[in-house]
């Protein structure tokens, strides 16, 4: 049995599996400079090993979910930066540093190495102006690359249009992997397009999804779309919220971010709504992860063992 399936076990039964943290802030945060177009794509050529410390930490603070580096690694995008000729090669050193890290950790079988296929352009923009077979292109031949490098899970991440979550989800599916889809909403009922929560997931549900979660938003926005989410679907769904930029004390809709214990409460609140799924976006780092391990994880099994 994988990691995956031991994961999808947990979710489906009413257990909550933690999602590991963002890697590009992280990176930031810990002195890499992030520079378009590339972002954190940069660091698997100049500084994998802190690439690979990343996902160690993530790992070691109770992550089961953890998504590989390979943002910003699709061919075309790696294409717009000079970097075209890397697109054989950068997505399969992306997942190979987190299963090696997976590996090195004693945890296979017990954390899900993640591919991920987000927008091709900047996510607040998306790819409106690609076309449909280009962006089908470009998502099948990523995930494909993904799943040979060991990836057992797709996420399919940070979409801010119904048309490009679609075509992600389909890619994965033609890789053969099982993939998750993660919308950025604006409010309880919208996302960035200004499409509506329930045109989203009438879009996707059909595509069968692990499940259909919300990220990159602040918590407040959180909140007020979760339940929405929660009304509009039977399959199982996740959150992991932003907490801004470093040093930039900014994390959407005008909020103040989180200490990590403060988000764990709103972890639990959220779990008790129904969200199988949680981590945490932009601006986050390991001692969040941790927060939720503890409160969620660990904090059950005391419970159990009180009975």
């Amino acid at each position: 049995m994988t990691a995956f399936d031991k994961i999808r076990a947990k979710i489906e039964t009413g257990g909550t599996a933690i999602i590991g943290g963002p890697t590009g802030t992280e990176l930031e945060r810990r002195g890499f400079k992030l520079e378009m177009p590339l972002w954190s794509a940069r660091a698997l050529l100049d500084k994998p090993e802190l690439v690979t410390e990343i996902h160690s930490d993530y790992i070691y603070a109770g992550a089961e979910i953890i998504v590989a580096n390979t943002f910003r690694t699709a061919r075309w995008t790696l294409e717009q930066a000079g970097y075209g000729h890397l697109a054989d090669e950068l997505p399969d050193l992306a997942v190979s540093l987190l299963v090696n890290a997976i590996e090195k950790a004693g945890k296979e079988g017990e954390v899900v190495p993640t591919g991920c296929l987000a927008p091709l352009i900047d996510a607040s923009r998306s790819s409106y102006n690609r076309s449909d077979r280009e962006l089908e292109r470009e998502h099948e031949e990523h995930a494909v690359r993904q799943a040979l490098a060991g990836a057992e899970l797709i996420a399919c991440e940070t979409m801010v249009t119904v048309r490009e979550a679609v075509i992600a989800l389909r890619a994965a599916r033609a890789s053969g992997m099982p993939a998750y889809v993660s919308f950025v909403p604006t409010d309880a009922r919208h996302i960035v397009s200004g499409e509506t929560l329930d045109t989203a997931i009438r879009a996707v549900e059909g595509l069968q999804p692990v499940a259909i979660a919300l990220n990159c938003c602040s918590v407040e926005v959180m909140d007020s779309a979760l339940p929405t989410l929660r009304a509009l679907t039977n399959l199982p769904i996740g959150a992991y919220a932003r907490m801004g930029l470093p040093d930039r004390g900014e994390s959407g809709a005008g909020a103040v971010p989180l200490t990590p214990e403060e988000y764990a409460v709103k972890a639990e609140a959220w779990s008790e709504l129904g969200v199988r799924m949680i981590g945490l976006c932009c601006g986050a780092n390991p001692e969040y992860t941790k927060a939720i391990y503890e409160r969620l994880i660990l904090g059950a099994d005391l419970e159990d063992d009180d009975k």
